[in-house]
C-alpha cells in the first residue's frame, strides 16, 4: 500500500458545523439590524473557506464604516471565537468520519487545513478526541494555499498522485488545483454550485460511502 498524504478541512468536512458558523456570525452582528445581518450571512455563505480575519475586517469596514479599526476588529474576533466554539462544540462529526479515520490512521499521513485559527482548531479537534490523528494542524491567518505549499515541501520525493485534499468550498478546490492535490469534495446543500466543477477527483455525502475507503486501500 502506497502511503498517501491526506489533508482535511474541518467545517463541513469533518464536522457538521456550517450552521454553527452561520449562527455565530448572526449573533455577532445582531445589534446592527437585520439588513447588516443579511449582508454578513450572504457574504459568509458565498465565501466559505475564507478566514474570519478577512471577513470581519471586510464587514466592519464595508457594512459598519469602521475603517481598519484594529480595536473593533480585535473585539469582534474575540467575540466571534467565543460564539463559534460554543456552537461548534455542539456540532456532530460527519456521519462515518470516525470509522473512516480510524481505518486509515497509521497507514497514511493526515493533516488539517482550515480557515479556523490554528489554536482554536486544536481545541475543537481535541474536544472531539481526534487531535492526535493529525501530524500537524494548519489554520488561519495563513491561507490554505500556503498550508498545502508547506505540506508538499515535506515530501520532495513523493509523487503528486499521492496527495489528497478533502474540502467543501471554492477556496479548498482552488488550493488543491494550485498544487495538483486530488480534490475530494464533501457534498452538502451549501456547495451545490461547486459540485458542478471539473477536476473533482471524487465526491461523497458521508464517510459511509464504501467507494471512498477503497481509494486508500486498493492501490
Amino acid at each position: 500500500m502506497n502511503k498517501k498524504i491526506i489533508v482535511f478541512d474541518i467545517d463541513g468536512v469533518i464536522l457538521e458545523s456550517i450552521q454553527a458558523k452561520n449562527k455565530a456570525f448572526k449573533e455577532l452582528y445582531k445589534n446592527y439590524g437585520e439588513d447588516i445581518i443579511k449582508k454578513v450571512l450572504n457574504h459568509h455563505k458565498n465565501n466559505t473557506g475564507i478566514s474570519r480575519f478577512e471577513k470581519i475586517k471586510f464587514y466592519n469596514k464595508n457594512y459598519l464604516n469602521l475603517y481598519d479599526d484594529k480595536f473593533h476588529n480585535d473585539k469582534f474576533l474575540k467575540n466571534f471565537s467565543e460564539l463559534s466554539l460554543k456552537y461548534v462544540f455542539k456540532s456532530n462529526l460527519v456521519k462515518g468520519f470516525l470509522d473512516f479515520i480510524n481505518q486509515i490512521y497509521g497507514n497514511h499521513d493526515l493533516y488539517i487545513s482550515t480557515g479556523t485559527p490554528t489554536g482554536e482548531a486544536k481545541i475543537i479537534l481535541n474536544k472531539k478526541r481526534i487531535l492526535h490523528k493529525f501530524i500537524k494542524i494548519f489554520g488561519s491567518p495563513e491561507t490554505k494555499k500556503s498550508h498545502l505549499k508547506e505540506i508538499i515541501s515535506k515530501y520532495p520525493n513523493t509523487d503528486l498522485s499521492n496527495f489528497y485534499f478533502f474540502g467543501d468550498s471554492l477556496v479548498d478546490y482552488e488550493a488543491a488545483q494550485t498544487f495538483n492535490f486530488k480534490f475530494i469534495l464533501r457534498c452538502h446543500d451549501e456547495n451545490k454550485i461547486l459540485q458542478k466543477k471539473d477536476n473533482i477527483y471524487f465526491n461523497f455525502k458521508n464517510y459511509y460511502d464504501s467507494s471512498l475507503l477503497k481509494l486508500f486501500y486498493n492501490n
